[in-house]
C-alpha cells in the first residue's frame, strides 16, 4: 500500500493494482505491520502474542445425551482439569441449524501457552473432548460426524497496555494516513458479534470521512 497524492493505492493478488479514496483494515495484525513498515506505532503490534485453537463441531442424535446442562454452553477456567476451553450448544443458539433430530456442540480447545493439542490428529482430538463432556453430561453414542478446525495463530492476547497501542495507531491513522480506519479481533474483541460492530463503526467513519 502506498499513500498517494489523493488516496492510496493498493497492490493485491498478481500485482494487481486498486486506488482507494477510503480504506477499512479487517486484517490479522501481523499483516498490518508490514504495511506501515518504518512506523515505530504499528511496530508495537508485532509484539502482540497469539493464541492457536481448533473448533471441534461434533453431531450426535439426539438421544444420545443422556444427561444435559441447562443454557447455551459454557466456558472452562484455565485453572481446571480441562482441556476444552469452551462448548456451545449449537441446537439451541441457533435451532434452525440444525435437524429436530440432531444435537450439534461446537468446542474449543487450545489456549495460550496450551496449543500443544491444536497439533494433533483429529481423532486424538475428538476423544479428548468426549472425554471432558463426559464428564459434564452423560454420552451414549459417539458422534456421527465430527469435524476439527485448526486457527494457527488467530487469538489475540490483549496484554497490559492494548488499550493504549490501539489509541496511538487509531491517532496514528488519524494523523498520518487519513481516510484510514481499521478494526476487528486485533483491536477490539474475537467475539462474532463485536467484530461485527466495529465493522458498522468503520463503515460509519468511511462515510463520513468522504462527505468531508
Amino acid at each position: 500500500m502506498t499513500r498517494q497524492p489523493r488516496g492510496y493505492e493498493i497492490t493485491i493478488s498478481k500485482k494487481e493494482k486498486l486506488q482507494a479514496d477510503s480504506i477499512f483494515i479487517a486484517i490479522p495484525y501481523q499483516e498490518i505491520v508490514p504495511l506501515f513498515r518504518g512506523d515505530a506505532v504499528f511496530e508495537q503490534m508485532g509484539e502482540i502474542p497469539a493464541a492457536s485453537v481448533a473448533t471441534v463441531a461434533m453431531v450426535f442424535p439426539k438421544d444420545a445425551v443422556e444427561e444435559d446442562i441447562k443454557g447455551s454452553g459454557f466456558v472452562v477456567s484455565r485453572n481446571e482439569d480441562f482441556s476444552m476451553a469452551a462448548c456451545s450448544w449449537i441446537h439451541r443458539k441457533w435451532p434452525h441449524t440444525v435437524p429436530e433430530d440432531k444435537i450439534l456442540l461446537r468446542a474449543f480447545v487450545g489456549r495460550r501457552k496450551e496449543e500443544s493439542i491444536v497439533d494433533l490428529a483429529d481423532k486424538a482430538i475428538e476423544e479428548t473432548v468426549l472425554s471432558d463432556l463426559n464428564r459434564i453430561m452423560k454420552i451414549n453414542q459417539p458422534p456421527e460426524f465430527t469435524t476439527v478446525t485448526r486457527w494457527r495463530n488467530s487469538i489475540p492476547q490483549y496484554t497490559v497496555g492494548h488499550e493504549h497501542r490501539k489509541e496511538a495507531i487509531y491517532s496514528e491513522f488519524k494523523q498520518s494516513y487519513p481516510g484510514i480506519f481499521a478494526g476487528g479481533a486485533s483491536f477490539e474483541g474475537v467475539e462474532l458479534s463485536e467484530c461485527v460492530r466495529q465493522a458498522k463503526s468503520g463503515v460509519t467513519s468511511i462515510l463520513n470521512f468522504l462527505k468531508n
